[in-house]
């Protein structure tokens, strides 16, 4: 607003000359800052001369800054219906433009410019008007007539600028707020929002320069401090957002945003207990700022305290009972707590706020396919893909209902995706020889097949090996080291390599998960169920030395894997759950390598149990010990594998949800004919499961 143009009037008479010294004296005052004394002369003036449009104009700039708007509207209508002077339209205008009423403050400012079509000061707070009201081309067009005519107009520069960034045109806007800086180097809102336009470009090391050189001009530059912390967050240097986020605080204590974004900070560096104070305290300045509630939230889950995450997800919902969001993470946590009934409720809610969610479609599948009701699942699954026929985690969970089903062969081609989920994209390996894919001949070629996942999964799927030798392939197989003495034994393998060993000279290379989709196997033809490894005679009588006399039956047993595994929580036992159901009348061998200390601990109470898994260096080991016994009883491991490749007994315990290799209902497995599967019968709950597993363990030894 324009604080200092008036009309000045001829003097004509003795009183008109008194007048207009008043009003000298009264826009000194004004023009000083010394508002109320200036106040006080123009009131004193409209005394003499209630008509007096300068000092109405007068009260009214005086009003406008001191934010009494509805009184500045007051005293400059009274100016304009007295006089139709530019500046007073235009500063009706910026009133207008201030209390959000844009028609108001366009038409403000165009009469102003039909009376005087260059007035500069009216062309600028149009273009500013059509830039804050997303008229973008209008805004630049008038920008640029205003630059054309003096190019250093710095104010129609950075306006410009600003209009380009909101546009999302960031190099045009940097262009602009640079020569902004050309000719004021120190204009600091120009450093920041040229930061911001960089950051917004992604050019991090450019946005950071802008915000140093602000914070160089004037170092406690708030909204600068926010930016860079913004900026070192997504470089994830933490060190510096807490730096920049303590002073912030400093020089304004009630900055919740700073609480928050030091809290993601100290989360992001792991620091969760740390991160959840600080949320407290930005929820201490505002207990409805839906952002904290939420992170904070998150952070006790990743803390597995479910409970206390779930009130507030609750309250989340509260605050926005109209967000897809806040039911889907309402959802999430119920889950966590076993409450699928309440989390299929709250997904359901999330569902009829957007029915597009593909988040919430996705965990609803997933609850779906955890109770085993897969064509459900499938339903959910395929909405994602309606809405994203890209989504790769989609593609890869309807191949693995697909196989847990038995459909085999529609199930390994959607497999396939798994090498571009995040979790294996890595693992996928590029060779300048082609893949193999089951399309090209082998007759008279080499090819690698390697490992790729766990040791189950090479022991599984090696028994595939021969069908490449009988297509005339020479193939060279990469395993494990712990599997290479086993390995040895699997008949078509022409050489035995150690992973991360060289590799010699191959013509085509194949995952070794990738095989059953090359030879298009299907469920009802896996080969070698029968049975395809033997135990090492040499590590047989190692171990019988070893185990001394056998005085009862032996019963192996397995109630852990890999507790990094993803879905280690459902598929691993304790002992201390076991051990009421197992018969006192047999002797039990730990055949597991590592063990859970709780497990440790225990069996040292159990003369009946005994555990060897520190001498354990290979798989021959453990294969000599299987060998040993009279029944396995394994949970999904290795171990189970193994036990069956050696056409052992083998008790296999399964979750309610199991494996897709296990399928769904089946008590015997396709790809051991010596297995037999305990599945839980509810979820959650092995008790039945236990009892049947001790009747069939006497029925079996007794």
């Amino acid at each position: 607003m324009n604080n200092s143009v008036f009309t000045t009037r001829p003097t004509l008479s003795s009183q008109a000359l008194f007048l207009e010294q008043k009003m000298i004296l009264a826009k000194q005052l004004h023009q000083q800052g010394k508002l109320e004394d200036a106040k006080k002369g123009y009131q004193a003036l409209l005394k003499i001369q209630p008509k007096n449009a300068q000092a109405l104009h007068g009260l009214g700039l005086i009003s406008f800054v001191q934010k009494k708007y509805q009184e500045a509207l007051k005293y400059l209508n009274q100016a304009i219906q007295i006089e139709q002077d530019i500046h007073y339209l235009n500063n009706r205008g910026t009133i207008y433009f201030e209390l959000k009423k844009y028609p108001e403050a366009q038409k403000d400012y165009k009469q102003a410019l039909n009376i005087q079509a260059d007035f500069q000061d009216a062309q600028f707070n149009l273009a500013n008007l059509y830039s804050e009201t997303n008229r973008t081309s209008e805004a630049l067009k008038i920008f640029d007539e205003i630059i054309q005519k003096q190019t250093n107009h710095i104010e129609a520069l950075y306006n410009r600028g600003n209009t380009y960034k909101r546009n999302q045109q960031l190099k045009e806007a940097v262009i602009d707020y640079g020569r902004v800086l050309e000719i004021m180097p120190g204009h600091i809102n120009a450093l920041l929002n040229r930061g911001n336009a960089y950051l917004g470009l992604e050019e991090l090391d450019l946005a950071l320069a802008s915000y140093d050189k602000a914070l160089d001009f004037h170092p406690d530059f708030i909204e600068a401090l926010v930016s860079r912390s913004n900026a070192n967050a997504l470089k994830k240097n933490y060190d510096l957002v807490i730096q920049d986020c303590e002073k912030i605080i400093r020089l304004k204590p009630d900055h919740k945003e700073s609480y928050f974004a030091l809290a993601n900070a100290l989360k992001d560096k792991l620091f969760f207990h740390d991160a959840i104070a600080w949320y407290q305290k930005a929820l201490a300045l505002d207990e409805n700022y839906y952002d904290a509630i939420i992170n904070l939230a998150n952070t006790l889950r990743r803390l597995k305290h479910f409970d206390e995450a779930a009130l507030y997800y609750s309250r989340a919902v509260q605050l926005q009972p109209n967000s897809a969001d806040a039911y889907s993470n309402l959802g999430n946590i119920l889950h966590d707590l076993k409450r699928t009934d309440l989390a299929i409720d709250a997904y359901a809610q999330a569902l009829q706020i957007d029915p597009r969610s593909q988040r919430v479609h996705f965990n609803l599948a997933n609850i779906f396919k955890e109770l085993n009701q897969l064509d459900e699942a499938l339903e959910q699954f395929d909405h994602v893909l309606s809405i994203d026929p890209e989504n790769i985690e989609a593609q890869f969970a309807k191949g693995m209902i697909y196989l847990a089903q038995g459909k085999y062969q529609e199930g390994f081609k959607l497999y396939e995706h798994r090498w571009e989920r995040e979790s294996l994209v890595t693992k996928l390996r590029q060779y300048p020889q082609a893949l193999w894919t089951g399309k090209e001949s082998l007759d008279g070629k080499t090819i690698l097949v390697y490992i790729e996942q766990g040791l189950g999964d090479t022991i599984q799927f090696s028994r595939l090996i021969p069908q490449l030798a009988q297509q005339g392939a020479r193939v060279i197989f990469e395993v494990q080291k712990p599997l290479m003495g086993l390995m040895k034994q699997i008949e078509g393998v022409a050489e035995l390599i150690a992973h991360k060993e060289a590799l010699p000279v191959f013509d085509y290379y194949c995952p070794l998960l990738n095989l059953p989709s090359a030879i298009g196997m299907d469920v009802e033809h896996i080969p070698l169920a029968q049975g395809y490894l033997k135990s090492n005679t040499a590590y047989v009588d190692k171990w019988q030395n070893i185990l001394g006399e056998k005085t009862k039956p032996r019963v192996g047993l397995v109630c852990s894997g890999n507790a990094m595994h993803e879905n280690d929580q459902n598929r691993s036992i304790l002992l201390f759950d076991i051990i009421p159901y197992l018969p006192q009348e047999f002797e039990y061998i730990t055949l597991q390598k590592e063990m859970r200390e709780a497990d440790r601990q225990l069996i040292q109470k159990y003369p009946l149990f005994k555990s060897y898994g520190e001498e354990l260096d290979n798989f021959d080991d453990t294969a000599a010990l299987c060998e040993l016994m009279d029944i396995v009883i394994s949970v999904d491991t290795s171990v189970a594998h193994l036990s069956g490749a050696l056409a052992k007994k083998t008790f296999l315990l399964v979750p309610y949800c199991p494996d897709w290799r296990w399928m769904l209902t089946r008590q015997d497995s396709p790809w051991y004919q010596s297995m037999k599967i305990y599945r839980q019968e509810f979820m959650n709950s092995w008790q039945s499961t236990f009892t049947q597993l001790a009747k069939d363990l006497k029925k079996e030894l007794l």
